[in-house]
């Protein structure tokens, strides 16, 4: 029969967040290959809130044409400068530890009774000076 150590109960971080524009850190990053063989760095993304951290969402950036207005948005957001036509070399540990900041919604599944959230968008260029500008702001 398996055994552990007990330790003291704690309270459960908060999972869920409403959705709303929130700033986030990356807490990981791993590079990984997609399902349908294409390059992707899987992001460990935090909320960020006054009263602590809040919940982790999986972020996946995929190296398709397709995807790559989302991944433009995201550097902006993480303050990287791109120069349009040119090929972006991007390297997973080193996107640890940046901020952005990104709009935080629902992510609905059906097999299970919890909401979970997700990155709707990246937010960067004025949105992002504004949005930043507000949140230091006394209420």
């Amino acid at each position: 029969m398996p055994t552990y150590t007990a330790g003291k109960p704690q309270s459960a971080k908060v999972y869920f967040v409403k959705p709303d524009i929130y700033e986030v850190e990356i807490v990981k990053a791993t590079e990984k290959i997609s399902s349908r063989g294409n390059e992707m760095i899987k992001l460990e993304v935090k909320v960020l809130l006054k009263e602590g951290d809040g919940p982790i969402i999986w972020e996946y950036l995929t190296f398709v044409s397709a995807a790559a207005p989302i991944i433009d948005c995201f550097l902006a957001s993480i303050g990287k400068a791109t120069v349009e036509g040119e090929d972006v070399e991007i390297n997973a540990e080193d996107l640890i530890g940046e901020k952005a900041v990104a709009y935080i919604g629902e992510d609905y599944n059906s097999d299970s009774e919890y909401k979970n959230n997700k990155v709707v968008r990246w937010i960067h260029g004025d949105e992002k000076i504004e949005w930043l500008k507000k949140k230091d702001e006394p209420f």
